[in-house]
């Protein structure tokens, strides 16, 4: 184990300017175990790194100034790049940071006989905003699963409020936000899988890749073989003060039984409190939904009008009227697969030019082979 992960943070050695990186963090099936296993031996499952077979490792890192960093990574590393490095650094960032999800992939990038990366690259401002607000669920869609945190070189700046805008509080308040969201879709009674799975899905909810292009059991490759993981980020959260009062669960239960039972406090002050608490851009489109099928039917169907009208209105009083809606769930659904969408459409688009076709097809194509093999086994 340790050996792996070392390996992992021996891949930082292929980038420049590690003082630039604020951020990096692995992810996916050659990180971690995604093989779900048979319900007889699932409590005994663990969640291995770096499986022995010829895997892609996916990075993420967060850079302050992404116009000097992609310059020293042209310097270094040219061949990692599309025909877009003959933008030159300043246009890469700004195709990084004006289009799809704010973050520049390189991908299908050898390292060893056995072993290639995908990175992409964020700036470290692009990167707490969609923690904390959910402007594309992107990145902070990832950050609800279990990653493998390989550096952070967290520095304050005198020009926002460090005491919130530090990245690691971002990275926790990304991950109590996806506990509001989830407890505000499943029933007053449920199950610890439910819960891990409603969390995990939040970020494919709307992503048109699940309907052509991805596994159709991705949600539960991730969960299933992490039970461990999910338990390690969100038992703390559950526990604390700000949801121990919301949330119960049987203590008879051993660490080993997934079917833990939950039962939250489902009143009507409660589902008030979690969408006070949600994400920005989650509540302004809640917001604008409810106000467009309500009190602005008659006055307008034009949806940016309504986004408009939107900021007009004290957001708390907006959402105690959508929590005493019967159909507060179908607003934060569509609201949470909208994000989703347009970002995931946005950045697949902008992936074809980042990547270039050859590497494009390639990828694609494996992502499409897995599809279909997900669904001769399901």
């Amino acid at each position: 184990m340790i050996r792996n992960v070392q390996k992992l943070k021996s891949l930082l050695n292929i980038f420049p300017l590690h003082d630039e990186i604020s951020y990096c963090f692995a992810y996916g099936s050659a990180v971690f175990d995604q093989h779900v296993p048979n319900e007889t031996n699932i409590n005994s499952s663990s969640s291995s790194l770096l499986s022995s077979k010829s895997r892609m490792v996916d990075l993420v890192l967060a850079v302050d100034d992404p116009i000097r960093w992609h310059r020293a990574n042209m310097s270094k590393n040219w061949s990692h790049y599309s025909g877009l490095r003959y933008l030159g650094p300043k246009n890469i960032s700004n195709i990084q940071r004006k289009f799809g999800a704010k973050v520049y992939y390189n991908t299908l990038i050898p390292i060893e006989t056995d072993l290639c990366i995908k990175y992409g690259i964020i700036s470290t401002e692009d990167f707490l905003n969609d923690l904390l607000d959910w402007d594309t669920l992107y990145l902070s869609g990832r950050l609800h699963k279990p990653i493998l945190t390989l550096h952070e070189n967290i520095k304050p700046n005198d020009e926002q409020d460090f005491s919130v805008r530090n990245l690691n509080n971002a990275i926790e308040l990304n991950r109590q936000s996806a506990l509001h969201a989830a407890l505000l879709l499943l029933p007053e009674k449920f199950t610890e899988k439910q819960l891990y799975m409603t969390i995990a899905n939040l970020s494919y909810s709307g992503d048109f890749r699940m309907w052509f292009g991805e596994d159709r059991s991705k949600v539960e490759k991730i969960v299933w073989p992490q039970i461990n993981r999910f338990r390690f980020v969100y038992q703390p959260i559950i526990q604390s003060d700000r949801f121990k009062h919301l949330i119960r669960w049987s203590e008879n239960q051993s660490d080993e039984d997934i079917d833990w039972k939950f039962e939250q406090n489902y009143s009507n002050n409660s589902i008030q409190w979690h969408l006070n608490l949600l994400p920005k851009t989650v509540q302004l489109y809640i917001g604008q939904k409810w106000l467009a099928e309500n009190t602005l039917r008659k006055y307008t169907r034009n949806r940016w009008k309504a986004r408009k009208i939107v900021h007009q209105f004290d957001m708390e009083d907006l959402m105690h009227s959508v929590a005493s809606d019967l159909e507060y769930r179908r607003y934060l659904q569509r609201a949470i697969q909208w994000i989703v969408f347009k970002s995931s459409a946005t950045q697949t688009i902008k992936g074809f030019f980042t990547a270039g076709p050859t590497k494009s097809f390639v990828y694609s194509w494996e992502k499409i082979l897995k599809m279909f093999k997900s669904l001769r086994s399901s």
